[in-house]
């Protein structure tokens, strides 16, 4: 719904008009939404596993995605953390590593197109590890709950396999 102004004298309230501006608002935030979901159908093809899905498995999903950004630094996640979402990195550049302080040694970095979390959401576990951005990215994510009632069970088993759990 719309937001209107106060009551006007009558006692009826008085509606916002819809200005160009605000008409131009809503056409670039639409427009950008269509950019968002061409770029994340087109990641999720690329994602070997997310490959299983049909056309129609990745449309189901899009409108799911929560889309951030997230600057040089900073920590998507740490060792230990509770595991709630899994990520799929659409620009930039994170490094995933394990342990803390003297003792944290780096697995691996990821560039785009890449997909991290799932294993922690797919076996409800804490986090395996950290992943902390090192050139500024953009991610779509889903919840864990999201992501186990929206993928087929035909995915869920291909990543079971591939991911056993943590200590396993």
């Amino acid at each position: 719904p719309e937001p209107s102004a106060a009551p006007a004298e009558g006692g009826s309230p008085a509606s916002v008009v819809d200005t160009p501006a605000v008409a131009e608002a809503r056409a670039s935030k639409a427009e950008a939404r269509a950019v968002v979901a061409s770029a994340l159908s087109l990641a999720l093809a690329k994602v070997p596993w997310l490959g299983q899905l049909t056309s129609e498995e990745r449309a189901a999903l899009l409108p799911q995605f929560a889309v951030e950004r997230h600057a040089e630094g900073a920590t998507i996640f740490r060792q230990g953390d509770a595991a709630d979402r899994w990520y799929l990195l659409l620009q930039g550049s994170v490094v995933v590593t394990v342990g803390e302080g003297a003792a944290e040694r780096e697995l691996c970095t990821l560039d785009a197109v890449a997909a991290f979390g799932e294993r922690g959401i797919l076996w409800d576990c804490a986090r395996t590890s950290n992943v902390v951005v090192i050139e500024d990215v953009v991610v779509a994510s889903l919840t864990q709950k999201v992501f186990l009632a929206s993928l087929p069970q035909r995915v869920l088993l291909l990543l079971q396999t591939a991911l056993p759990p943590p200590g396993s």
